[in-house]
């Protein structure tokens, strides 16, 4: 099993198919290294022959160490961009970052609704 997959759903062209919304969205929050290894996860789904079969391989290929790996698919999760199949061997899937966003049965994890109230108090204070 790849470290990575599109969803079933998700159109594969010669190129890696990195969405304007998750530029705009996503990685302008994130931190560099997360970023480093969601683009490269996506360049694995769109190229499965490219494929690091391991955790330890793909956080090898990004100079990275496997945990920052982890944090980092465990970020984008929370953002409901991808999602962990397996721990044992480690596998993700990447969704489309439009779907994700309008779909309309998709649920925000309870991580991210948890301190909303604060989140919007602490902007109203600071001023955005």
């Amino acid at each position: 099993m790849p470290l990575c997959k599109l969803s079933d759903s998700s159109v594969l062209y010669d190129v890696t198919p990195l969405e304007n919304l998750y530029i705009q969205e996503f990685m302008i929050k994130a931190p560099g290294d997360f970023v480093k290894v969601y683009i490269y996860g996506l360049y694995q789904c769109v190229n499965p022959s490219t494929s690091d079969v391991s955790l330890e391989a793909f956080a090898q290929a990004l100079c990275l160490e496997p945990d920052t790996v982890r944090n980092a698919f465990a970020f984008w999760s929370r953002d409901g961009l991808v999602r962990t199949l397996s721990e044992n061997p480690f596998s993700v899937e990447y969704y489309n970052v439009k779907n994700r966003l309008v779909q309309s049965n998709y649920e925000t994890p309870p991580e991210l609704t948890r301190y909303a109230d604060f989140n919007i108090s602490l902007q109203t204070v600071l001023g955005g």
